[in-house]
């Protein structure tokens, strides 16, 4: 029944606009600014809460069952389906044709503007990269790591303590849903987007999930500056909303599954390609394993290249969000490239992120209470 319960969780998530934001992490250090807590948007009329770190005792580096491997059997296994069900990105980029062989170097550049600050370096020649140190630095640790999947909407209560929390809640009628976010992506922007990515498509409709980006303050540059194109959004969340109400399905997973990355540079940026991550759909009948819904999961292919461009995807939706998602998996799976292929260099720019003193996070919530 859990796996069904995502369903309920969209009413909190989608109408909930209360947010913990985190000032200047220097991740490899370790120093912590302080938190400022935003009030909760009224006009949004949340009728659920989230539930933060200084409310439950939650487990630090509690483990977390992810797919390791890239491959269908892995990220469709029923034990997957039904413990992450949210988001993984597992896949690692190649380069392009005429690149193999080259000597590619990483470099983190704190005298540059925030955005530009990574340097690729192919055969001596630096080429441009767009990526924020909010997103970079916490990507890069992901990839470093071996665990794949981002977040899980379908975790347990992991301690004494959070047991007796959700027995406590039960007596009064009010269901915990339990959030598990990679630990690396923990109190990070990253990792929030990730939640609004799992959540957007709960109980199959969009709705004001889509509009919630905008309804957050600061407004942080190369996340949700740009305003939403209120009447192409609308249009989008209909459409997959009447599509997702003609198959029978329970729950899914955002994924990168097949995605075949491929780097390159062009002029002088470097761009990396490949097809964008997407829903995978899945259905329970009578207790049976996992069984996916390929006909959904092709149909939503369809339906969202039918909105744009095949370039564009979900970003039309809410491109906060999904440019978020795609460059976390895009650069991720470029990343685990250069650990398996270029691993002194790699470990000399992980070094690097050390003097990235002013990254932006946004504190994940660690559960969901149902009022």
């Amino acid at each position: 029944m859990r796996i069904l319960w995502r369903s309920c969780i969209i009413s909190g998530f989608t109408l909930t606009a209360s947010l913990l934001i985190v000032i200047s992490i220097a991740f490899a250090a370790g120093h912590f600014a302080s938190v400022i807590r935003f009030a909760q948007d009224r006009t949004l009329a949340p009728r659920d809460v989230p539930i933060y770190g200084n409310e439950v005792s939650r487990v630090a580096g509690a483990a977390f069952l992810v797919a390791r491997r890239v491959g269908q059997s892995d990220v469709y296994a029923d034990q997957t389906v039904r413990t992450i069900g949210g988001v993984i990105y597992q896949e690692t980029a190649r380069p392009a044709q005429r690149l193999s062989g080259s000597q590619i170097d990483l470099a983190y550049n704190p005298s540059l503007p925030d955005g530009s600050r990574l340097e690729v370096k192919i055969d001596g020649k630096t080429f441009k990269t767009k990526l924020f140190d909010w997103a970079l630095v916490p990507i890069s640790n992901f990839a470093n790591s071996p665990n794949t999947a981002v977040v899980s909407l379908l975790a347990r209560p992991q301690s004494p303590a959070e047991r007796s929390f959700e027995r406590t809640r039960a007596l009064t009628g009010k269901a915990i849903f339990w959030i598990q976010v990679h630990p690396d992506l923990k109190n990070t922007l990253v990792g929030f987007n990730a939640l609004l990515t799992d959540a957007m498509l709960l109980q199959g409709n969009p709705g004001s999930t889509r509009k919630f980006t905008e309804s957050l303050t600061p407004k942080i540059v190369g996340w949700n500056a740009s305003r939403l194109d209120d009447a192409k959004s609308l249009t989008a969340s209909q459409g997959l909303s009447s599509l997702l109400s003609t198959r029978v399905w329970h729950t899914y997973i955002f994924n990168d599954l097949n995605s075949d990355y491929v780097f390159s540079t062009e002029g002088d940026t470097f761009v990396i390609k490949g097809a964008l991550p997407t829903y995978h759909f899945f259905r329970f009948d009578d207790g049976a394993l996992a069984r996916p819904v390929p006909t959904l999961t092709n149909a939503l292919r369809v339906r969202v290249e039918s909105l744009g461009s095949k370039e564009e995807g979900l970003r039309i939706l809410d491109q906060a969000v999904y440019d978020t998602s795609y460059n976390t998996a895009e650069w991720a799976a470029f990343f685990r490239y250069m650990k398996a292929n270029h691993h002194p260099k790699w470990v000399a720019y992980l070094a690097s992120l050390d003097r990235a003193a002013n990254v932006l996070a946004v504190e994940t919530p660690v559960a969901w209470q149902r009022r």
